[in-house]
């Protein structure tokens, strides 16, 4: 596996063009991309997975370049292969995050809205352990659709919490009294400058309108719950 020129970096720019906003940008983890291929070369799959980190370092340090505020590497697999990720995950997050200073996160989740139900698994906790002693700024968590509760953000350590406080698995509009509920049965755990906001995961397959009607509601809610922690 060799890196020979940026896959992203357009796109950055691209967003860059649109907004005077801060931006993130993310690309899959090392452990996802890994257990995702056929290996027929390494025969090894923490070797394939390093290999990957190696390279994603090289896009990351493009982008970095460019110029960004957070970058953020996709990692479902962390959860659903947690075995690998307690074994090998950590050191491959650290490779791939390896000399970027820009502010960086990693995304945990249970896989794409649309996939159904989605039942509390507490192999999670112990994906978010191996990811929280990894180099990473910020954990992105899943957290609204599943259902997850506070005692799980314990699992983060001392980093940022990215809290998914949408449910994309439905076009119901959250109220704003239950995510701010929410937000506030977080900050029990996570201190207020350490605790961020997010849908649970990507909101692409949600018609337009009810994707900013979510979006106003945790806007809102964020908003009562500052007034209440300044």
């Amino acid at each position: 596996i060799r890196w020979k020129e940026p896959l992203t970096l357009d796109d950055l720019r691209f967003l860059k063009r649109h907004t005077g906003r801060p931006v993130k940008m993310t690309v899959i983890g090392p452990l996802t991309a890994a257990v995702r291929l056929a290996d027929d070369h390494y025969q090894d799959e923490e070797t394939l997975g390093m290999a990957c980190a190696r390279a994603i370092n090289r896009e990351l340090h493009a982008l970095q370049a460019e110029g960004l505020d957070v970058v953020q590497l996709d990692e479902p697999d962390f959860h659903f292969r947690h075995d690998a990720a307690v074994r090998w995950g950590t050191q491959a997050l650290n490779a791939a995050f390896d000399g970027i200073r820009t502010v960086k996160a990693v995304h945990l989740c249970y896989g794409y809205a649309t996939i159904g139900d989605k039942r509390l698994d507490p192999n999670y906790a112990r994906a978010l352990v191996a990811i929280a002693a990894s180099s990473t700024d910020q954990i992105c968590l899943e957290y609204e659709q599943p259902g997850h509760q506070p005692e799980l953000l314990h699992h983060c350590g001392g980093k940022d919490v990215i809290l998914g406080v949408l449910n994309l698995g439905t076009q119901e509009i959250e109220p704003v009294d239950h995510i701010a509920a929410r937000i506030r049965a977080a900050l029990q755990v996570v201190p207020p400058e350490r605790l961020h906001l997010a849908p649970d995961c990507g909101m692409w397959f949600l018609p337009r309108e009810v994707a900013f009607g979510k979006l106003r509601a945790m806007v809102t809610a964020a908003e009562i719950v500052r007034g209440e922690v300044r």
